[in-house]
């Protein structure tokens, strides 16, 4: 399922005039095949000398999240990492997921604003991200008082409330990762605590596509790549591959799901990361025009430049949609129209059909039996 954030950025995106000069080389000296290990081994593995580990989430996908629980339950996950710094909350309710996460008693309606509060419509419906909150509680209770996880919600702490028009929608949160990126700094790295940084994908990109491959500005940047303005090698980034979908996904069908494998210096490491993004247009200056292409192999840095790992999750794509009862309840199907239609007039894109479906799906779904 896809935001309108999401296409805004995934589709058609900006970049600067094309300078051959300044195009990544894909000349590369022999270099070994890359080692592979336990991903869970190699990401606590990771902690020991990165205070930040990235994870890349596969939204709603069953086999990602799988492997998350599998992770925070590991007995050496609280001794590797003190945080962990989640997308998929709006920092408005941090009071409120400390003490959940705290094992205190929280109401569900009060409990789930965390997640749908965000700047995301319909991507945290999914019960994957509750499950998940509630592994982190179930582990917290097993735990002494100082080595409890806490969790940090990285989503810009938009007011819903407070927003009634297009143009009450605070621009800042147009861009969140720097959101993240200042929560990360002032809550782990200036406290001297470490994080598993858990996020999209295609926040982990050192360079990212938008700018053409070029340096940004800190306030422009994705979270990736100001921490390593910010911060040279202090985050160990690791790219999620699931599904059987993609290019990347066909070369590395024969690893076992839960392979982690490193990148440096590995003829991996070496290969375009236009096999991380597939065939992906942008919209670049020529002859003072903006004009569409689609971005070739020798475009894009080699892959051991924009991640430091890929995990392999196997090829399913299963995934958990959110229940239909979720969108039997008119209130926030009535709340969800209007936030649609606000964020139409910002980005120009309409989730309302989608909308329509999902409810409309719900009502042909039999209710469950008491």
């Amino acid at each position: 399922m896809l935001t309108a954030m999401t296409l805004a950025l995934g589709v058609l995106l900006s970049a600067p005039p094309e300078n051959p000069s300044e195009k990544p080389s894909t000349v590369h000296e022999a270099r070994p095949a890359p080692v592979s290990a336990d991903g869970v081994s190699a990401i606590l593995e990771a902690a020991h000398d990165h205070p930040i580990v990235g994870l890349g989430e596969r939204h709603h996908m069953v086999s990602a999240h799988e492997f998350l629980r599998r992770l925070v339950r590991d007995p050496r996950f609280p001794s590797a990492f003190q945080d962990i710094v989640v997308e998929f909350g709006n920092p408005r309710y941090q009071g409120v997921m400390d003490r959940y996460i705290a094992g205190e008693s929280v109401p569900a309606e009060e409990l789930r604003l965390a997640w749908r509060n965000t700047t995301q419509l319909l991507v945290w419906d999914s019960p994957l991200y509750e499950q998940f909150f509630t592994t982190v509680r179930d582990v917290n209770r097993t735990l002494p008082a100082d080595k409890r996880l806490r969790v940090l919600l990285g989503d810009p702490p938009i007011d819903w409330e407070a927003i009634q028009r297009p143009e009450d929608f605070p621009r800042d949160s147009l861009r969140r990762d720097p959101e993240t990126f200042r929560l990360i700094e002032k809550e782990v790295l200036s406290q001297g605590r470490r994080a598993l940084v858990i996020i999209g994908n295609a926040h982990l990109l050192r360079r990212s596509p938008l700018g053409g491959f070029q340096p940004l500005p800190l306030e422009k940047a994705g979270l990736a790549e100001a921490l390593a303005q910010r911060y040279p090698g202090k985050a160990f980034l690791v790219w999620t591959v699931a599904g059987a979908g993609s290019e990347f996904a066909s070369r590395v069908a024969r690893w076992r799901p839960g392979t982690l494998v490193r990148l440096a210096g590995t003829s991996l490491g070496a290969e375009s990361s236009s096999l991380l993004l597939g065939r992906l247009k942008i919209m670049r200056m020529v002859d003072g025009k903006r004009v569409p292409m689609t971005l070739r192999p020798e475009d894009c840095p080699p892959l051991e430049e924009q991640v430091d790992a890929v995990l392999y999750l196997g090829t399913s794509d299963k995934t958990a949609e959110a229940p239909p009862e979720v969108y039997r309840d008119e209130a926030y199907v009535a709340e969800l129209r209007r936030r649609a239609a606000i964020l139409h007039e910002v980005f120009g894109m309409d989730q309302t059909p989608e909308i329509d479906e999902l409810v409309k799906a719900a009502k042909k779904t039999p209710r469950r039996s008491r």
